[in-house]
């Protein structure tokens, strides 16, 4: 059975069964990483509040494939707009499992205290909106960025598609 400790960034937080969670983290040591919160729902549990999409945990994970978090202990936190839990979602969505990326994890650690937006993120990870293109027409400076497809959309291709879901506009 393995076991890390690692500082991490909650990402995301889904619901899994009646009282568990999958919990999406972001940890410095292994990149990106989801694990179960056992009980992690129950009012009386002592993950429960430590395990919210941003706050910044050191954690301790137990287990293989994943695993089970163990512990969790907050020392700050995203503040939680709107803007800011959306762009923790997005990092979750574009970021690989298990790929370490320290310039990603930088960045992470500055959100709290900077302004950091999507375009910050997408060039942290290869996507250079500077650089793109629509991967519909091939317009270029497109305004959206499709995390389903991982691909940049102009605006009136994105009206014509109509698309909306996993849009994000920098």
């Amino acid at each position: 059975m393995l076991e890390f400790v690692s500082d991490a960034v909650v990402l995301d937080k889904e619901p899994l069964g009646e009282a568990d969670s999958r919990i999406t983290l972001y940890t410095e040591k292994c990149g990106k990483v989801i694990a179960k919160a056992t009980g992690g729902r129950k009012i009386t549990s002592r993950l429960a509040g430590h395990l919210e999409p941003g706050s910044i945990v050191r954690v301790r994970i137990v287990g293989n494939r994943g695993g089970q978090i163990a512990d969790a202990l907050q020392w700050s936190a995203f503040s939680r707009t709107r803007e800011s839990l959306a762009l923790l979602r997005f990092t979750a969505q574009l970021a690989f499992e298990g790929d370490v990326d320290q310039g990603l994890w930088e960045l992470l650690m500055r959100a709290p205290y900077e302004r950091v937006g999507v375009e910050d993120i997408l060039r942290i990870l290869g996507f250079d909106p500077r650089e793109a293109a629509c991967g519909s027409c091939g317009r270029t400076m497109p305004e959206y960025f499709d995390s389903r497809e991982a691909r940049f959309v102009c605006e009136p291709c994105m009206k014509r598609a109509r698309l909306a879901d996993g849009l994000f506009r920098w």
